[in-house]
């Protein structure tokens, strides 16, 4: 007897493979974020005949081609900088891809599940939707990376609900307009919704709840700005001066580079000194030696300090003796205008397989992305930084996409956050301009500016209403000055945090429940 095995249905990936490109589509590079307002309705349509298990398959399908397409720069730093061959690079990423295509797979199993009628398909897709997002926030160490709301970060009236739900807010309402869309066009074409008819009623209800959310979340944030703008006025100012240094990645660490990498962030720091900043940011590890410990070229940064009277902060690794070995640490000191280091922090969330390496004895190729730099030891969370009347709540490269931590720093005190990275690794791909739109968020949901210092770009700045101001190219020497508020006041979310978030992940549980029991009343 043989056993039989169900034919692909190629039309059905099809739909869900288009929904991914859609969807990567909406984020930068690309940015055509309008997109992103539809981009689930193919998929919608690709599993709404299917059974839960194939719903899930057909998710997976998804989720390889979005995330290939979102996070294909990975290859640039494995092939480049971690000498691995394309061969290998290629099926990485695939298995990368796939990873993270379980959570899309997981949204059509549980969306399929739970989508007893279409009433109740419009409640899960939302609430699904972000309660796994939030899971990725968390799950293995985390990468909440292009969550569906960053596609939004240029529609500034759009994004101020992040300081009541976090970005999440956002994916919320798009996944909800997909679904108001798909129930619709199920009703116009008289096709049932996963095995039930849809009423017009039905149709109606789903597309009106989206109007008006989305209604009112434009109205929110047109006010919030006003608001916002009103208050920064009357706050005091500090002016932030952004060092890009534009060093080759494959001389950073070369010590014989080191004087020349020094002078170039001087002369740099001179020239941005003529607007005299209260506050200059160098990117992360722009000091290529140990700070505090190398003498020469510490003396050098500290009479630049002096020289141009304001307030350095600049990325160096740090280590110290540890027993038989050393701890090291990814750190930023804060050098004062007297030329006197009064505090650092050292970086919290580390790049799994990039700061340290879990796996390296299996995976030994990954070790030469780090050898550089060894193994990095976390920081304490919640650190601020003391600049005047700054405080600075800062975020090192990846941990920026964290947004518990940015949170955390404000919860301290801090009323200004800054952000220094290098993303020379991915070239001139798109990850630095997603990194940049991520980094965006943190400003909106505290109410703070951001400052952001790149090796090789972008730097810039954004306001407290996530509005990007003076940015950088890539892979050019620059630099830029400009006055940012010092505001105080707390947001929603900054108090409560990802309550939303949980709300969402708590309800799409009741309903995998509810969806057991109606199975088991059948």
């Amino acid at each position: 007897m043989h056993r039989s095995f169900p034919r692909p249905d190629f039309v059905s990936w099809f739909w869900a493979a288009l929904s991914g490109l859609l969807l990567a589509a909406a984020f930068p590079k690309t940015g055509w974020d309008f997109l992103s307002w539809a981009a689930l309705v193919p998929l919608f349509w690709a599993v709404n005949r299917k059974t839960p298990s194939q719903a899930a398959r057909l998710g997976l399908v998804f989720g390889v081609v979005h995330f290939s397409l979102v996070v294909y720069w990975v290859v640039i730093a494995m092939t480049v900088y971690g000498g691995v061959s394309y061969l290998l690079a290629g099926p990485i990423l695939i298995l990368m891809a796939a990873f993270l295509g379980l959570y899309p797979a997981m949204f059509c199993l549980v969306t399929r599940w739970c989508a007893a009628t279409p009433m109740l398909f419009l409640v899960a897709a939302p609430a699904s939707w972000v309660g796994l997002e939030f899971v990725r926030l968390h799950f293995l160490t985390g990468f909440p990376w292009c969550s569906v709301g960053h596609a939004f970060y240029m529609r500034t009236s759009l994004i101020q609900i992040a300081d009541i739900t976090g970005v999440y807010g956002l994916s919320y309402l798009v996944v909800l307009v997909n679904a108001a869309i798909f129930v619709a066009l199920c009703t116009a074409r008289k096709i049932p919704v996963f095995g039930r008819n849809a009423s017009f009623k039905t149709a109606v209800f789903g597309l009106g709840t989206a109007l008006v959310l989305l209604s009112g979340v434009l109205g929110y944030g047109k006010w919030r700005m006003a608001e916002t703008d009103a208050l920064a006025a009357k706050v005091e100012k500090v002016k932030v001066a952004v060092i890009q240094g534009n060093i080759d990645q494959a001389v950073k660490w070369d010590p014989s580079y080191q004087a020349a990498t020094i002078e170039k962030y001087e002369a740099l720091t001179r020239l941005a000194s003529r607007g005299k900043p209260d506050i200059v940011i160098w990117p992360e590890s722009a000091m290529p030696f140990h700070f505090l410990r190398e003498s020469l070229y510490t003396e050098d940064v500290l009479a630049l300090a002096r020289e141009t009277g304001a307030s350095l902060l600049a990325g160096s690794p740090y280590c110290e003796p540890d027993g038989e070995g050393w701890r090291c640490f990814n750190r930023a000191y804060l050098v004062s205008p007297d030329g006197s280091v009064t505090g650092h922090y050292d970086k919290v969330h580390l790049v799994p397989w990039g700061e340290y390496v879990p796996l390296k004895k299996w995976m030994p190729f990954i070790e030469k992305l780090t050898q550089e730099v060894g193994d990095f030891e976390p920081g304490q969370p919640g650190r601020v930084l003391y600049a005047g009347k700054a405080k600075i709540g800062l975020g090192i490269c990846y941990e920026i996409i964290f947004p518990a931590l940015s949170r955390k720093q404000v919860e301290n005190g801090a009323n200004i956050l800054a952000t220094i990275t290098n993303d020379a690794w991915y070239d001139r791909s798109s990850a630095a301009y997603q990194h940049f739109a991520i980094a965006s968020f943190r400003a909106v949901e505290n109410r703070r500016a951001l400052a952001r210092a790149a090796n090789t770009g972008i730097s810039g700045f954004v306001d407290p209403c996530g509005r990007i101001g003076q940015t950088t190219a890539l892979f050019t020497d620059a630099w830029a000055v400009v006055k940012l508020p010092l505001l105080e006041s707390r947001t929603v979310y900054s108090r409560v945090g990802d309550l939303f978030s949980w709300l969402c992940a708590i309800s799409a549980l009741f309903l995998i429940l509810l969806g057991f029991k109606k199975r088991l009343d059948s």
